[in-house]
């Protein structure tokens, strides 16, 4: 049964959000501190509401429309925007997970039904757009949201609501020790003029006995702009880093994102950061300080889809466990024509914007499963391996029980959206949005969900490529793409560890509030609780070098987090000190550990 329905309606909330814009643009404080607090009680009593049925897409699009954090910030109401960030951010995540683990809670027989369910239609809608049949597209994302509001409907009886709304900034301190502190990094709106406003972005400090400090960093734009420009410089065309630009861009993110907290979290440890928006592609490990010191030579950084992430009940690999690794899949029957390798032949993948990507052998990634697998043997982990033709898709499916640790070295794509794939109709001067099936196909049509276009690459994803191509449309359940709604639809409830060693596996489309949309999410959503991504290309030796370090240290139930960051901050200072700081920061700088549950620090 669904809730009651609050008071007020969300037309009826709109125009109260636009009264108090317009309260604060005119400066008329009297009683807006009243309207304000009523407002906001019955913004959570509708997002408790609507979330109770609808499907993710409209739960986005709620958030989207509320823009939680703006009317506060611009109030300068700091009490009410600490407890809005630990309730909010993040929040339509957090209630797909809840609903997740309602399933799992109630008839176990109905509930894997109707999930085995959920990922055939995914899988099938997946399937439609491939093809471009508009029709079948459409019924099935009926099918999709139908099975999504229905699986949202597990909630337990007497159910006080979405368990996000209910939890308090005292929640949060008292998972935290003395030496940590959870960086909320917020972005808002800020009216200019009138009726105007740019995006900015915030931050919001939260440690275990203290009271919360929030600062305002400045325009999104600059930053934005900066982290593009360090993007660039880690993907040069000819294969030269620049140590001055890399130094310098790195020194300017640092001055814009950490040296402003830099007196909140002198004295700190470990900081666990929960990005936003664009912030969600950046390796805060690699930030740089005016004495070209990095930032995860100073603490020890993890990442957080929101704070609440300290509230979950989170293991860490235990010995013994089991050990899964996928490596070196056979991409395609036919020969694969390899790159010369040179000190940067990784799992990089480039697009054309007519063509898929051509996806080279990966044999150092066979290296790698050899020697993380004979530490973990010797741990006493129980280690399976697939490579070759054996690396298939369809095997992640067919386990009772999914494994301790999950490895995947292989190529990350990320497809280019449909409409990258225009181009100029004959005698026109005007790019036109005429795309062919076979510019469908190879796009895929998945402009409009993100999940869909980042993927894992395994067994016979080339002849897949082939085959769209040639306007044809494999079985996805088997095509050698694992994409990131396909693992959506796993259950990797059992899995505490899994480690993407791929290229860009934290890339996706970057939504204000709610994180990237990519392969993380992906990964989050089937219960994994500490995931290990990476923001550029990765080199193919170098990557096996470190994860071979990272897995000593786990085989010996290091938390993950701790164990990245020794690993990174060694691999940088002796990278740095042999072939220099562009090259080091291109080499180990992009990994970074998403986690979940209290991370050991000193009390």
């Amino acid at each position: 049964m669904r809730p009651q329905l609050p008071d007020h309606d969300p037309n009826i909330m709109a125009a109260r959000r636009m009264l108090l814009w317009s309260m604060l643009a005119q400066g008329k404080t009297e009683n807006l501190t009243s309207e304000m607090d009523s407002y906001l009680a019955d913004q959570v009593k509708l997002i408790d509401y609507i979330f109770q049925f609808a499907p993710e897409r409209q739960r986005l699009s709620l958030l989207q429309t509320i823009d939680p954090f703006s009317l506060i910030v611009a109030a300068k109401r700091n009490d009410l925007l600490y407890p809005s960030i630990v309730k909010l951010k993040g929040v339509v995540l957090d209630s797909v997970l809840e609903d997740r683990r309602n399933a799992a809670s109630a008839d176990a027989g109905e509930a894997q039904d109707l999930r085995d369910q959920l990922d055939r239609a995914r899988r099938q809608l997946a399937g439609a757009l491939i093809e471009g049949e508009a029709g079948a597209v459409s019924t099935q994302k009926v099918r999709v949201e139908s099975l999504e509001r229905e699986f949202s409907s597990f909630a337990p009886k007497n159910s006080n609501g979405r368990s996000a709304l209910s939890v308090s900034v005292e929640d949060i301190q008292a998972r935290l020790s003395e030496g940590q502190a959870v960086l909320e990094f917020v972005q808002f709106n800020q009216m200019s003029v009138p009726g105007e406003t740019r995006p900015h972005y915030g931050v919001a400090v939260f440690r275990k006995s203290t009271e919360p400090v929030w600062v305002a960093l400045g325009e999104a734009e600059e930053i934005d702009q900066n982290i593009s420009t360090f993007a660039g410089l880690m993907a040069p065309s000819d294969g030269v880093f620049s140590d001055e630009k890399v130094t310098a861009t790195l020194q300017s993110l640092n001055k814009l994102l950490l040296d402003p907290i830099a007196d909140i979290i002198a004295d700190v440890e470990t900081i666990l950061i929960c990005p936003d928006a664009t912030l969600g592609s950046l390796s805060f490990s690699v930030l740089l300080d005016e004495e070209s010191r990095f930032a995860c030579e100073r603490w020890k950084i993890g990442y957080l889809s929101t704070s609440r992430d300290l509230l979950r009940e989170a293991a860490q690999p235990s010995t013994p466990g089991s050990l899964v690794v996928f490596a070196d899949p056979d991409f395609s029957k036919k020969a694969v024509t390899e790159i010369d390798p040179t000190l940067f032949a990784g799992r990089s993948v480039v697009f054309d914007a007519q063509a898929l990507p051509q996806l080279s052998q990966l044999p150092g990634t066979r290296k790698e499963m050899d020697e993380i697998s004979l530490i973990a043997s010797e741990k006493g982990f129980e280690v399976t391996q697939y490579s070759g033709s054996e690396a298939r898709e369809d095997i992640l499916r067919a386990w009772d029980r999914s494994p301790d640790i999950l490895h995947f070295a292989t190529h990350g794509l990320v497809l280019p959206p449909t409409a990258a794939l225009s181009h100029k109709s004959a005698g026109s001067s005007e790019n036109v949005d005429r795309v062919s099936r076979t510019d469908l196909s190879a796009g895929t049509g998945l402009a409009d969900n993100s999940l869909r276009r980042s993927m894992l690459a395994l067994a016979g994803a080339s002849d897949t490529f082939s085959q769209w191509k040639s306007g044809n449309a494999p079985d996805p359940s088997n095509d050698g793409l694992l994409s990131a709604e396909e693992v959506v639809g796993l259950n990797l409830e059992d899995t505490s560890l899994a480690v993407l060693s791929a290229c860009d596996t934290g890339a996706g489309e970057a939504l204000s509030g709610e994180g990237v949309f990519g392969l993380r999410r992906g990964f989050l959503m089937a219960g994994v609780d500490h995931l290990l991504m990476t923001f550029w290309p990765i080199a193919d030796e170098q990557t096996a070098e470190l994860m071979t370090g990272l897995y000593e240290k786990v085989a010996e139930s290091e938390h993950p987090v701790l164990a990245l960051q020794q690993v990174q901050r060694e691999s940088l200072a002796k990278w740095k000190s042999e072939v220099g700081i562009g090259t080091a920061v291109y080499l180990a700088g992009p990994f970074a550990l998403s986690t979940s549950g209290q991370i050991p620090g000193e009390e």
